[in-house]
């Protein structure tokens, strides 16, 4: 196909941006909505015009709105810090993303001694390969999150002792294998080894674990 095809870079979309969607979408529904609370949509978009689409659109299921408002009347709608958890939960529907979830979070298959776990603020065993994911859906929500910054949340989450540097960056570089070997091209995350930074090409997969994941540990 060389030659026959033109190539189209897709850069992930900047918070204005996410917000002007909104934006465009209550002027038409003649409604009005806190900036603030506008601008968490965004963030929770991570660069991902499609999931700020999905997420205005429960926004509004959950506000019972379904067409224009026949009165302007300059209220804004409130919805609590519980109803904005509801709408992100509720738009998890659209990011099926539970079968890559349970094969990273399960690793490569086990021989010989069981796994180390470690011990969590909400008081479960987690191994590595959980902590990893655990980690990467902490706040703040990053598409590219740097080694050193892993490290750090994964301190954060344990109540003892932390996996070694050495082990977090062996199930790294498991973690891209399984990827390659059972998710075919549903590149959900890789690590670059030259720049140390883990990445989510696609943001549907980190929002599901920002919404999968308990809030407590986030």
């Amino acid at each position: 196909m060389r030659g026959r095809v033109h190539r189209i870079d897709l850069e992930f979309w900047e918070k204005p941006e996410l917000q002007a969607i909104a934006n465009l979408g209550l002027e038409k529904l003649v409604l009005s909505v806190a900036d603030s609370l506008l601008e968490k949509f965004a963030i929770e978009s991570l660069g991902s015009p499609l999931l700020m689409q999905a997420i205005c659109l429960h926004m509004c299921y959950h506000q019972g709105i379904e067409e224009p408002e026949r009165r302007k009347t300059g209220k804004e709608h409130s919805i609590s810090s519980d109803d904005f958890l509801e709408i992100l939960r509720s738009t998890v529907a659209v990011t099926d993303c539970r079968t890559a979830y349970k094969i990273l979070s399960s690793g490569p298959m086990r021989r010989g001694q069981p796994r180390n776990t470690y011990l969590t603020n909400d008081g479960n065993y987690r191994d590595v390969y959980e902590l990893i994911l655990i980690a990467s859906a902490s706040d703040p929500p990053r598409l590219s999150i740097e080694y050193e910054e892993i490290k750090d949340r994964i301190n954060m989450l344990v109540r003892d002792d932390a996996p070694q540097g050495s082990s977090i960056l062996r199930a790294l570089k498991s973690m891209v294998k399984i990827v390659k070997q059972s998710l075919d091209r549903d590149r959900v995350i890789d690590w670059d080894a030259d720049r140390r930074t883990i990445d989510f090409p696609d943001p549907h997969f980190l929002f599901f674990l920002r919404q999968d994941i308990p809030e407590n540990l986030r």
